[in-house]
């Protein structure tokens, strides 16, 4: 018997996205044979580090190299859920993603042309997904649904109890492929601040298990909760892939784990500890692109002003010289290390 159509989850208040009815498939089919065109990157896209919060996380928050997940996976998924996968079926026709390579008009060039994207390549037909799994009641929504201030949550309904955080990178900025660089390069450290973003987001909601996002790959994210920054991240699954391990499978195992009443949540740690907040200096990210800049203001005000910057003088009297030498020149250096990379995306 064909299945129902997706319902909205009470409490929705994300309108409902027109469907079209379909033959029954599998869901199997549905999570593998869904595989959008994802568009090029506009030559305007610019680089720039990754989100920072002062004392709540940073990349001296995660240890490199990160430790594998490799539990995560087709197999591991096929062997918990093949049979739910291969019994399950979906009346609801594939979305239609329109061509999107090679199209100028289409081209990413900014996080929010990349968030408008791949939301609308993969929330939709996740929660139809969702819907059509027996006993699942997670539902894919925005973070500030609930007030949070991860991009996207797994809610529970009908408490609306967080089961999954996630975050939403650009791939000019965030690449899985960055585990493998220097460490405290300038790729080093935006790869490992993203996911101590994601982690401080995980600790927060108590949960296990979150993921980043890009319009090039899906990477899902382990939290064990006993040590600060204590994480294991998963090989990546990329959108463009001719195996079955695609990005809707891959997320709905994820949300599938998070929807299981036991296993989904983790220790949240009340604080983070002063020796990661005070860890290797993250020079790159606060000062890449700026110090230059910041230095031939600081002498314009003070040959305008005779004097007038003795606050900011206050200030910088309190870092020794010495530091503030080396900061500069590392901050510089991270600057043009970022600036000569070329190789930015999957």
């Amino acid at each position: 018997m064909p299945s129902s159509p997706p319902r909205i989850h009470p409490g929705s208040n994300e309108p409902s996205t027109p469907f079209k009815a379909a033959d029954p498939i599998t869901l199997r089919r549905y999570l593998t044979e869904f595989r959008p065109e994802i568009p090029d990157i506009a030559s305007s896209a610019r680089r720039s580090p990754n989100t920072r919060s002062g004392q709540r996380y940073g990349h001296t928050d995660i240890a490199s190299p990160t430790e594998p997940w490799p539990e995560f996976s087709l197999d591991a998924c096929l062997a918990r859920y093949g049979g739910l996968l291969r019994s399950t079926t979906v009346s609801v026709a594939l979305p239609d993603v329109s061509p999107q390579k090679g199209i100028a008009k289409k081209a990413l060039a900014s996080e929010k042309s990349v968030t408008d994207y791949v939301t609308r390549a993969l929330s939709v037909h996740l929660n139809r997904a969702l819907e059509a799994t027996a006993g699942c009641e997670l539902c894919d929504r925005p973070g500030d649904d609930v007030g949070v201030p991860a991009d996207r949550v797994a809610l529970l309904f009908p408490s609306s109890e967080i089961r999954l955080v996630a975050d939403i990178k650009v791939s000019w900025k965030w690449c899985s492929a960055w585990a493998a660089a220097r460490l405290k390069s300038g790729r080093d450290v935006e790869f490992r601040q993203a996911l101590s973003q994601v982690h401080c987001y995980m600790n927060a909601a108590g949960t296990r298990w979150g993921y980043i996002l890009t319009d090039r790959e899906f990477v899902a994210i382990q939290r064990d909760g006993r040590r600060w920054g204590d994480i294991k991240v998963a090989a990546a699954v990329a959108w463009e892939t001719d195996s079955d391990w695609t990005v809707p499978l891959a997320a709905w195992f994820l949300h599938k784990l998070a929807a299981e009443d036991d296993g989904w949540t983790a220790p949240t740690l009340l604080a983070r500890p002063l020796a990661a907040a005070g860890g290797e200096p993250d020079f790159g990210a606060e000062f890449a692109g700026k110090v230059v800049r910041q230095s031939r203001k600081r002498s314009q005000r003070s040959a305008a002003t005779g004097g007038g910057v003795q606050k900011e003088q206050k200030k910088r009297m309190q870092i020794p010289a010495g530091a503030r030498r080396s900061k500069r020149l590392e901050a510089i250096r991270l600057a043009i290390e970022m600036l000569d990379d070329s190789d930015t995306a999957v």
